[in-house]
C-alpha cells in the first residue's frame, strides 16, 4: 500500500464518521492495523538521502508554531494577527528562498498571502495566492488559494477578472486540484443565478468518476449544499454545510458556512436556530466578512423583537439600540459594497437614520446606492424612507444646520445620474433646501457667501427644477451685496465682482444691479462710465418703480460728464414717462442744474428758490442720484451769485454754511468772490473774501483776493498792508507779485505822482 493510498483510505473512513454514525469496534482495529502497516511503508521523502528535503522539513517544523499562532490570531484578533504577521512574512519569504521546491512550498506561499492580507497589503496577498494556484495546481493548498481569491474578488466586486483567472487555471492545468476548485467555484455562481439542472448533471458525473472528491476538494460539499437549497431541501443543505464545516481550513470559509446555515434557518422562520449560528459566526471569527453580516442580522432580529414588544406594550420605542449603531452598517457598506446582502444593510441604515431624524443622511445614502439596488423589495423600502425624509425636510422646524448640510450634499449631486430611479425627488428637494440656504445667508447679512453658494448651485444644476426660484434667490443676494458694498464705501469691490461675471446671463445683467454698478462708478468719480451703465440699465427695461431713480442718476452723471444737453433730453424723457413726478425736488434740481450749465443762471436760481428750504430733510436720498438739501442749497447760492442776486445768496448762505464741509465752503466762497469781482460788484466780492480769509488766513491766494477787493472798494491802505504781508510769504511767486504791486505803488506816489488825475487813488 502506498503512502498516498493509505492517506486516502484514512480520509474515506474519517468522512464516514463525520456523517454522525458511531464508529464500530472494528474501526479501531482497522486504524491500529493501518498504523502498524505504516511502519512497513517506505520512509517519507525527507528521510531519503536527499539532505535538502530533510533540511526543508526541519525548517518548516521550526516555522510551524509561528504559523499556528498566526492562524489563531487571524481567527480571533485581527490586531494581533497584523502585529505578528510581519515576522512571519520575513520567515516565510526566507523559507521559500531556501526551499522553493519543497513539499511545504505551496502552504508557505498560501500562508504568506494570508499574512500580507492581514496587514492590508492586498496586491501582494493576491500575487501569492495566484502563485499557489498556478504553480502548485495539484496541491491541496491550490483550492484554498482559489477560495481566498474568490473572497477577495467578491469584496471588490470584480467577477470578470476572477472568471478569466478560473478559465486560465482550467485551461493550463486540467485535472488538477486547482482546476477542480475553479470549476466548482464557477458552478456555484451558476447555481446562484438559478441555473441548476446542468450543474446537477455534471456533479453526478463528477461524483461517479471521483467518489472522494469531497475529501480532496471540500468546497464540492458547498456546491452540493447550494444545489440542495435551490431544490428546496434546506435540511439536506444544512447537513452538507456542516460536513463542509468540519473539513474547511480557513476562518473565512468557516464563517461563511455558519452564516449560510443561519440564513437557511432564517428563511424557514426558525429564528432561535438562526440566532445560534449568527452568534457563532459573529463571535468565533470576528475578523471575517460574514462575521459583520451575522452581527447585522442579530441587530435586525433584536430590532424586530423591540417592534413586536412595542406593539403590545406601547412604551418601548422601536429602533436599533446604542450597542448596534449605524457604524456597523457603514462598515459593512464600505468594506463589502458588492456583497448580495448589501441592499438590506443599506435599507436598514436608512431606517435607522429616519428614526434619528437624520433626513439628509437618508438622501445621501440613496444618492450613492439607490441606482445599484435592483431588488424591488429593498428598492421600495429605500424609496419609502426617502419619501419620509423629504416630507420631514419640507417642514419649518428643521434642525439647525440642515440648510447648510443640504448645500454640501448638493455639491455631490452633479456626479450622479439623476434620471436613475428614485433620485429625481432627491434632486428637487436638495435644490429647494439649497435655495433656502442662499436666502438664509442673505437674511443673516452674508451676501458674498450667498453669491458663492449660488454660483456653485448653477454649476451643479445647469437646468434647475425651479429656475425662477434660484434666480430670485441669486438676485436677492446680488442686490444685498451691492447695497452692502456701497454702504461700506467699497464701490471697487462691487465693480470687481460685476466685471468677473458681467457676461453671464444671470442677475448680473439685470437693470437693478446695473443701477448699483452705475452708482459705484459715480462714487469713484467716473461719471462717463456711470452714464453708459445707466443707459445699459435703461435698455434692459427697468421695473416702473426703479425707473425714476435710474433716470435721475443718468441725468446727473451726464451733467458731471459735461453733457448738459444729454441731461436735458433725459429729463424731457423722464417728464413724458412720469408727469406726476416732474415737480419733485430731484426733477427740479436736475433741470436747474441743466439751466446753470447752459448759462441760464437766473432761471436756475428761480427754480431752486422753490425747493430750497433750510432745515428741511433731504428729499431724495433714496433716489440714487445722491441729491440732498446741501447740494440744492449750494447750486442755489451759486446760481444766485452768477445771476447777481447777492441778497438771496447771502440769505441762503447763512443757513447753509454750518452744514457744509470745510473744503466745500472754501470752494463756494472762492467762486462767489471771483464771480462778484468779475461782474463788477467788489463789495459782494469783499464780503465773500472776508469769509474765505476767516477759513484759510494763511493762503496767499486768499490774501491777494482780499487785497484786490479792498482796493476796489476804496480801502487802498489796508489793501497795501495785505500785499506787504505777502512779500514775506514762503511762496516766491506770490511774494514776487506782491513786491511788484508795492513797487508800482511807490512809483505812482513818487516820480509819477504829478501825473495823477483827479479821481485816482492817492
Amino acid at each position: 500500500m502506498t503512502t498516498g493510498r493509505l492517506h486516502h483510505t484514512i480520509h474515506e473512513r474519517g468522512a464516514s464518521a463525520v456523517h454522525g454514525t458511531n464508529p464500530p469496534r472494528s474501526l479501531y482495529i482497522w486504524l491500529f492495523s493501518v498504523f502498524m502497516l505504516s511502519l512497513l511503508l517506505p520512509p517519507p521523502a525527507w528521510c531519503d538521502t536527499d539532505a535538502d528535503g530533510k533540511a526543508a522539513f526541519d525548517a518548516w517544523q521550526e516555522l510551524r508554531p509561528a504559523v499556528e499562532i498566526f492562524w489563531n490570531n487571524r481567527t480571533e484578533s485581527p490586531y494581533m494577527a497584523g502585529k505578528s504577521a510581519w515576522d512571519l512574512i520575513s520567515s516565510l519569504k526566507n523559507y521559500i528562498r531556501r526551499f522553493p521546491d519543497s513539499h511545504e512550498a505551496p502552504q508557505a506561499y498560501f500562508v504568506l498571502g494570508e499574512a500580507y492580507s492581514a496587514v492590508g497589503y492586498k496586491p501582494e496577498a493576491v500575487a501569492h495566492w495566484r502563485i499557489t494556484a498556478r504553480h502548485f495546481p495539484d496541491s491541496a493548498w491550490a483550492g484554498e488559494a482559489l477560495n481566498a481569491l474568490i473572497s477577495h474578488m467578491q469584496e471588490r466586486g470584480d467577477q470578470a477578472e476572477l472568471h478569466r483567472f478560473y478559465r486560465a487555471i482550467m485551461r493550463q492545468y486540467p485535472d488538477t486540484q486547482a482546476a477542480k476548485t475553479a470549476w466548482i467555484l464557477m458552478a456555484i455562481e451558476t447555481v446562484e443565478k438559478g441555473k441548476t439542472d446542468a450543474v446537477a448533471r455534471e456533479v453526478k458525473k463528477l461524483e461517479n468518476r471521483m467518489p472522494d472528491i469531497h475529501i480532496k476538494t471540500p468546497r464540492f460539499l458547498d456546491l452540493k449544499a447550494r444545489l440542495a437549497q435551490a431544490g428546496g431541501h434546506e435540511g439536506q443543505a444544512r447537513e452538507l454545510w456542516l460536513h463542509y464545516l468540519n473539513l474547511a481550513r480557513l476562518p473565512s470559509q468557516k464563517t461563511a458556512i455558519l452564516f449560510r446555515i443561519a440564513e437557511s434557518y432564517r428563511q424557514e422562520g426558525r429564528m432561535l436556530k438562526a440566532r445560534k449560528y449568527y452568534t457563532l459566526a459573529g463571535s468565533s471569527f470576528p475578523a471575517c466578512p460574514e462575521a459583520l453580516f451575522a452581527r447585522f442580522r442579530l441587530a435586525q432580529m433584536k430590532n424586530r423583537e423591540k417592534k413586536r414588544i412595542a406593539s403590545y406594550v406601547g412604551d418601548i420605542k422601536p429602533g436599533f439600540s446604542s450597542k448596534d449603531p449605524a457604524e456597523l452598517f457603514l462598515k459593512i457598506i464600505d468594506q463589502y459594497p458588492a456583497h448580495p446582502i448589501i441592499g438590506e444593510v443599506i435599507s436598514e441604515l436608512m431606517d435607522h437614520r429616519l428614526a434619528a431624524r437624520n433626513d439628509l443622511e437618508i438622501l445621501r445614502i440613496a444618492l450613492k446606492y439607490r441606482p445599484n439596488i435592483h431588488d424591488p423589495t429593498v428598492a421600495g423600502r429605500m424609496d419609502k424612507a426617502v419619501l419620509a425624509a423629504v416630507k420631514n425636510l419640507s417642514r419649518d422646524n428643521k434642525p439647525p444646520g440642515t440648510l447648510k448640510q443640504a448645500a454640501a450634499l448638493g455639491r455631490t449631486i452633479a456626479a450622479n445620474d439623476m434620471k436613475a430611479p428614485g433620485l429625481s425627488r432627491i434632486s428637487r428637494t436638495v435644490q429647494h433646501l439649497w435655495t433656502d440656504y442662499i436666502n438664509q445667508l442673505v437674511a443673516q447679512g452674508h451676501p458674498s457667501q450667498a453669491l458663492e453658494e449660488a454660483e456653485v448651485f448653477r454649476k451643479s444644476f445647469p437646468a434647475p427644477e425651479t429656475p425662477g426660484r434660484i434666480f430670485q434667490a441669486e438676485m436677492n443676494a446680488l442686490l444685498a451685496f451691492d447695497k452692502k458694498s456701497l454702504a461700506e464705501g467699497q464701490p471697487i469691490a462691487l465693480l470687481n465682482f460685476h466685471s468677473a461675471h458681467k457676461n453671464e446671463n444671470t442677475p448680473f445683467s439685470s437693470p437693478r444691479h446695473l443701477f448699483y454698478v452705475a452708482m459705484a462708478w459715480n462714487a469713484l468719480g467716473c461719471p462717463e462710465a456711470a452714464m453708459r451703465t445707466c443707459f445699459r440699465a435703461w435698455k434692459t427695461g427697468p421695473e416702473p418703480a426703479d425707473a425714476p431713480a435710474l433716470m435721475f442718476l443718468w441725468a446727473q452723471t451726464a451733467l458731471h460728464s459735461g453733457k448738459p444737453e444729454t441731461a436735458g433730453n433725459i429729463l424731457l424723457l423722464f417728464e413724458s414717462r412720469f408727469p406726476n413726478l416732474s415737480g419733485s425736488a430731484e426733477s427740479v434740481y436736475l433741470n436747474a442744474a441743466v439751466a446753470y450749465e447752459s448759462g441760464d443762471f437766473l432761471r436756475a436760481s428761480e427754480m431752486l428758490s422753490g425747493i430750497f428750504r433750510p432745515g428741511r430733510q433731504s428729499p431724495a436720498r433714496e433716489s440714487g442720484a445722491d441729491i440732498d438739501m446741501e447740494e440744492i442749497g449750494c447750486l442755489f447760492v451759486e446760481s444766485s451769485i452768477m445771476s447777481g442776486n447777492w441778497t438771496a445768496a447771502d440769505s441762503a448762505w447763512q443757513h447753509l454754511a454750518p452744514r457744509l464741509s470745510y473744503d466745500r465752503k472754501k470752494q463756494i466762497l472762492g467762486r462767489w468772490g471771483d464771480s462778484a469781482f468779475a461782474v463788477g460788484h467788489p463789495a459782494a466780492a469783499l464780503q465773500a473774501y472776508n469769509r474765505l480769509i476767516a477759513l484759510d488766513p494763511e493762503n496767499p491766494a486768499n490774501i491777494w483776493r482780499l487785497a484786490m477787493a479792498k482796493e476796489k472798494t476804496g480801502a487802498a491802505d489796508t489793501a497795501l498792508e495785505g500785499w506787504k504781508s505777502l512779500t514775506q510769504s514762503e511762496n516766491s511767486l506770490w511774494a514776487g507779485a506782491a513786491g511788484a504791486v508795492l513797487a508800482n505803488e511807490e512809483f505812482l506816489k513818487g516820480p509819477a505822482g504829478e501825473l495823477r488825475t483827479p479821481g485816482d487813488r492817492p
